[in-house]
């Protein structure tokens, strides 16, 4: 099940015995909006079209610098 809301898609899981459903993935609508968190966080960005591409320091790393979780 898909829901939109604001500028993110939420990709829901199954119907929980409580009511509620898992948010399983997020898609943002419009990725423009998040170049400049990248570049405040240092990391190099550019847009090609429609495609964001983000060149990381550390391939290894699990969690992006301006990420809250961690």
């Amino acid at each position: 099940m898909k829901l939109k809301v604001g500028g993110y898609v939420l990709f829901l899981g199954r119907l929980r015995k409580d009511g509620f459903r898992d948010v399983e993935r997020v898609r943002l609508t419009e990725w423009r909006a998040l170049l400049p968190t990248l570049r405040r966080a240092k990391l190099q960005s550019r847009m090609d079209g429609k495609r964001l591409t983000i060149q990381a320091e550390d391939p290894d790393q699990l969690l992006l610098p301006f990420s809250d979780a961690g």
